[in-house]
């Protein structure tokens, strides 16, 4: 027995210093997540072509950093109905499309209303990819020491979605609003049905 837990142990050291030396090494700076990034969104998963081929709405939520808006941090809830989709070729596997949108942001979890905006979109679609320009017409709900006719603007972006699942996907994106020169980044989820 004691033959038997003295190699017991000798075996969890051996396991231990080897678990302990073969660590993964850290990145060595930010360009190994931008290498990440752009592989991730570079890599084509053709068994995912459905995810925005197939589906003509798009349901998503996520965050929104703004500078120069009232309120810096958001949430966004959207949804978009492709109203055209066209193939560039008949057996190819990117296509494009016309959709209608709606956004809503709010400042938190249980914060108020910020702003609702719809617009028009154009897509590029490549197998598990979605790239999106659009622009919306909105109106901010909240806007501390705003006058009434100072809420309206017009936004213009880009997103880029890219499929993880049959009718799931992440997306980043890039906007503008004016006249008040407002610029945001915005990531998240959304499912497409």
């Amino acid at each position: 027995m004691k033959k038997i837990l003295g190699l017991v142990s000798v075996l969890m050291f051996v396991f231990a210093v080897a678990a302990q030396t073969n660590t993964p090494t850290p990145p060595s700076g930010p360009g190994d997540l931008i290498n990440t990034v752009v592989t991730y969104l570079d890599s084509i998963n053709t068994n995912l072509d459905v995810t925005f081929g197939a589906n003509r709405f798009d349901l998503w939520s996520g965050i929104s950093s703004m500078q120069g808006g009232p309120i810096s941090l958001v949430n966004d809830v959207g949804f978009s109905g492709d109203l055209l989709k066209i193939s560039a070729a008949t057996n190819s596997a990117t296509s494009f499309a016309l959709s209608l949108e709606n956004v809503f942001r709010n400042s938190g979890v249980a914060g108020t209303l910020t702003s609702e905006q719809a617009g028009v979109g154009f897509s590029a679609i490549i197998h598990d990819l979605k790239l999106t320009a659009y622009a919306d017409g909105g109106n901010r709900l909240y806007d501390p020491g705003s006058r009434p006719g100072d809420r309206w603007y017009c936004e213009v972006g880009f997103r880029v979605k890219k499929a993880m699942g049959t009718h799931f996907y992440s997306y980043l994106g890039m906007f503008a609003q004016f006249p008040n020169s407002s610029q945001g980044f915005s990531a998240g989820m959304g499912a497409t049905f």
